[in-house]
């Protein structure tokens, strides 16, 4: 494998993050992706360049054989992720861009309010995508099994963020600006929130909408929208959530004994 192949595999994944060896109903494989992938195919036990160089980068390559997680009856999936162990991101990515694209036109929307925002949705969807399903971190191959509908998840970030209201001023957290922000927000505000995140998650490859053809719906229920988890979110979850719930989740120190399993519930 050359300089230019290494090339035109990163920049590949950098876009797409997966590259898929196998064929299955439903999905469509560009001529590039076919040629990238018989190329990762042929050298799979001979990366060694091109593992250096997405260590560079502060990412890494991950392969998966598609029969062991239930993907298709044969071939590999080539999954680009953060490199295990790195708590900071990589130079090249720009992380301040990430954030203005949660940023509204409201001026309570600061950078410290988007990060509480977007980091409380995401821990909502994880709750949707593993707690309510019972289904691990680990459990790559159920991404596909896994629906979330965008007004139900709505619906629930609504009666959430009403609980906090009503908690509010008894809670050990009043004076809290996590809670003072989240409680700060109209309904209507919110509604356009969570409308921002998904639109944001489809972009970043971490959802995808599931289309008319597979969700057999009465005629009733067409205005519903329902995403999916993509099988790179899947992965990197299973990779890297040790690194984002530490992120998250902080562990109470000495001095701030509040249990988390009562913030939480």
């Amino acid at each position: 494998m050359n300089i230019t192949n290494i090339g035109q595999i990163f920049n590949y994944l950098a876009e797409h993050k997966v590259i898929r060896s196998y064929e299955k109903k439903g999905i469509r494989r560009s001529t590039v992706e076919r040629e990238l992938a018989k190329l990762l195919d042929n050298h799979l036990h001979r990366l060694d360049d091109l593992d250096e160089f997405l260590s560079t980068q502060g990412m890494q390559l991950k392969t998966l054989n598609t029969q062991e997680y239930g993907i298709a009856n044969q071939g590999r999936v080539y999954v680009l992720i953060r490199q295990l162990g790195e708590n900071e991101s990589p130079a090249h990515l720009q992380t301040k861009q990430v954030w203005e694209m949660f940023k509204g036109k409201s001026r309570k929307d600061t950078q410290k309010n988007i990060v509480i925002w977007t980091s409380y949705l995401y821990l909502h969807l994880l709750h949707f995508l593993y707690t309510l399903d019972n289904r691990p971190v680990e459990g790559i191959s159920a991404f596909g099994d896994t629906w979330i509908d965008h007004d139900i998840f709505k619906e629930d970030i609504i009666k959430s963020i009403d609980e906090l209201r009503q908690s509010k001023a008894s809670g050990p957290y009043a004076e809290s600006k996590i809670y003072e922000c989240l409680c700060n927000f109209k309904d209507t505000e919110i509604t356009t929130r969570v409308g921002r995140f998904f639109t944001n998650l489809i972009k970043f490859g971490i959802l995808e909408q599931v289309v008319d053809t597979e969700l057999r719906m009465s005629r009733s229920d067409t205005a519903r929208v329902i995403y999916r988890q993509t099988l790179w979110s899947a992965v990197d979850v299973a990779e890297n959530f040790n690194r984002y719930a530490s992120l998250l989740i902080q562990a109470p120190t000495d001095n701030k004994v509040y249990q988390l399993s009562k913030v939480s519930s």
